[in-house]
């Protein structure tokens, strides 16, 4: 015994302070990454002079390249960018700063400098990640053109060719070009194999997941996610498609019932990295909901979360989601939480938690709508320079006054969002007062759906002013472009008025589309037939849509059937169809087409710069959609489009 604790004594005098200095160098070394990222080089160059390089790891070595060397090598670089990307406490805006302040395109063309793409392709993704394409496309031709000064036979060619295409490959996502983007994934997979680069393998294999969920094959999409997951496991390191991979397996496995039973390994894999932590949640909410209370899953996870019930742990999800999370990443975490607790007979908790969702929807509509825009207000700024010289004074001072028009817009449309707003957390705070009643949940549905029907009822006649005011200011317009500018607008906030008015309406708080499209195409026909000549034929089943599938299919229609009148009609000619029908299980065909001339031959709806058919083309992305040109013995416009439900299983 003696002998023992002699032993104790020993290894805690020799062990304690090596773990002391350990942590005390984990620190310094954390307060040389901030300083760097900061781009404060004098600072993290003072801190790093003592360090003995001798005894310093090679990433200690990297930090005090970064910081002394103004020309630095790209490996030490590759390395901190890399380290940095994982860091919980990094902001993503920092380091792509610090990227831009050192990165320089290589100088040597001896041979290619694999370090250099490596951070450049994460510069590249930096940028789409932001939804800046534009600069995305800039940066990653970056990469190519450094390619083009070397032969194809050299060793890193065709590791870069490969991350050059994977930005290809996303751009063909966005436009949903199913084949080419297969195309890419499969001819960049055969190059991976070729250099026998597994992390490029895995890398175009998971992009390959995405047109396959594109063409509703699910069992494909788990069967390659399995194999990118077993490849990644079978390596040292991790690829940094691996967290993101697990997330789209576990999603797919939950979604086909976990037929191998293998879900809660993977959810733990995301549970224990604190990055990703927070994602975990979501699925595991969604995990859970199959389950009936009580069953030993639902009390594993209230164990493993250290909570007490279902509520305590939905709270702190959403805690957590708020501080991690974007507002589309918030709503899929409420939703799946409201949807657990009810589920689990939480009835209130989960309405609670349906309220937080229509409020984050809300949030972001605001938000997208704010953005487009201050997008067409940008556009037309630009359109009005353009032609600034060639104007007289006189239309120049009135597309000013259409511009402080459309910024006045846009301040109306702020002022009626907040004070929507404002509306909800009085919504809420109602809400509250009257839960600890008896009748509180049945009492509560009925005030809030009386309340909410007040909104859109006051939206709606918002929407009318505005549409009153353009009507007013249009009178005073001598110009027949900028008039017809303040039409097409007026038309516009006309079509979203009629949604609301729609809504509250219905007790149900549903767009009945067929009624809708023959309110909105008899009010367009009245505006631009003033002969009652035009035969109209609307052919739309008894369908509805909620409101974020409404209102931009309401615009949708609203332009396309604009354009018919305007442009579609002939003297001889004057037929309009509108027509909706199911198109297959996951989506919707909206058909629009008229009895005029047609639009040229080459003509392409994808590049078309009108700002009508722009509206129509972003419109239909919201709605996970597409629209099409066809000439039959007129224009005929097809918009392939999904409601919120098929969206979500898509998400």
């Amino acid at each position: 015994m003696k002998l023992f604790r002699v032993f104790l004594s020993l290894t805690f005098i020799t062990v304690f302070p090596l773990f002391i200095h350990a942590q005390i160098d984990s620190l310094e070394q954390m307060r040389v990454e901030q300083l760097l990222i900061t781009q404060r080089f004098d600072s993290a160059r003072i801190y790093t002079e003592d360090w003995d390089l001798n005894q310093a790891s090679d990433y200690q070595k990297s930090l005090r390249e970064l910081a002394v060397n103004e020309e630095l090598d790209y490996e030490p670089f590759h390395s901190f960018v890399t380290k940095m990307s994982t860091r919980a406490y990094i902001q993503t805006s920092s380091l792509d700063s610090f990227i831009q302040s050192k990165l320089k395109v290589p100088s040597s063309k001896e041979s290619i400098n694999i370090d250099w793409i490596d951070i450049q392709f994460y510069y590249t993704q930096s940028f789409r990640n932001s939804a800046n394409l534009k600069q995305a496309n800039i940066e990653n031709e970056k990469i190519l053109n450094y390619l083009n000064q070397f032969d194809e036979s050299d060793e890193g060619y065709t590791h870069g060719i490969i991350k050059y295409n994977i930005h290809q490959i996303v751009s063909a996502l966005i436009q949903k070009d199913i084949e080419k983007g297969k195309l890419l994934c499969e001819e960049n997979t055969q190059r991976a194999i070729g250099i026998k680069d597994t992390n490029l393998i895995i890398a175009c294999q998971y992009h390959l997941c995405d047109f396959i969920m594109l063409e509703g094959d699910l069992q494909g999409y788990i069967d390659i996610s399995r194999k990118c997951f077993e490849m990644d496991q079978a390596m040292k390191s991790k690829s940094q498609y691996f967290h993101a991979n697990v997330i789209h397996l576990v999603d797919a496995l939950i979604y086909a019932g976990d037929p191998d039973g293998d879900v809660l390994d993977l959810l733990d894999i995301l549970y224990n990295h604190p990055r990703i932590r927070p994602d975990s949640y979501t699925l595991y909410a969604k995990y859970v909901a199959r389950f009936p209370p009580g069953s030993p899953e639902v009390n594993n996870l209230l164990e493993k979360m250290g909570h007490s019930s279902l509520e305590e742990f939905a709270d702190e999800s959403f805690k957590i989601s708020k501080k991690a999370h974007n507002l589309n990443d918030q709503y899929h975490m409420v939703q799946e939480l409201s949807r657990l607790l009810i589920a689990h007979g939480s009835i209130e908790k989960g309405i609670y938690f349906k309220d937080l969702s229509i409020q984050l929807t809300q949030e972001m509509y605001g938000e997208e709508m704010s953005k487009a825009l201050s997008e067409n207000e940008i556009n037309q700024v630009r359109i009005e320079k353009e032609h600034e010289v060639a104007l007289e004074k006189q239309k120049a001072n009135l597309y000013s006054i259409i511009a402080a028009l459309i910024a006045g817009l846009l301040l109306l449309t702020i002022w009626l969002f907040v004070r929507q707003q404002k509306q909800n957390r009085l919504l809420r705070s109602k809400n509250e007062e009257i839960s600890q009643q008896k009748d509180a949940i049945a009492k509560r549905e009925e005030e809030k759906a009386l309340l909410l029907k007040e909104v859109h009822h006051r939206v709606k006649n918002n929407f009318q002013m505005v549409s009153s005011l353009l009507e007013l200011q249009s009178r005073g317009i001598e110009d027949d472009r900028a008039r017809e500018l303040a039409e097409e607008g007026k038309n516009r906030v006309k079509s979203m008025a009629l949604i609301h008015q729609r809504l509250y309406q219905n007790d149900d708080l549903l767009i009945y589309f067929d009624e809708y499209i023959n309110k909105l195409v008899t009010e367009i026909a009245a505006m631009y037939d003033h002969e009652h000549k035009a035969q109209v034929k609307v052919d739309i089943p008894s369908i509805s849509f909620d409101i974020d599938t409404a209102i931009p299919l309401g615009l949708i229609v609203n332009e396309l059937v604009t354009n018919a009148f305007k442009y579609g009609m002939t003297e001889d000619s004057k037929n309009l169809e509108v027509r909706i029908e199911k198109h297959s299980n996951d989506s919707y065909l909206l058909k629009v087409k008229d009895s005029g001339k047609g639009l040229s031959k080459n003509f392409d709806p994808q590049k078309a710069k009108s700002l009508g058919l722009r509206l129509v083309r972003s419109l239909s992305k919201q709605l996970q959609g597409s629209v099409q040109y066809t000439y039959e013995a007129g224009s005929a416009f097809k918009v392939l489009f999904k409601d919120s439900d098929m969206r979500r299983q898509v998400q």
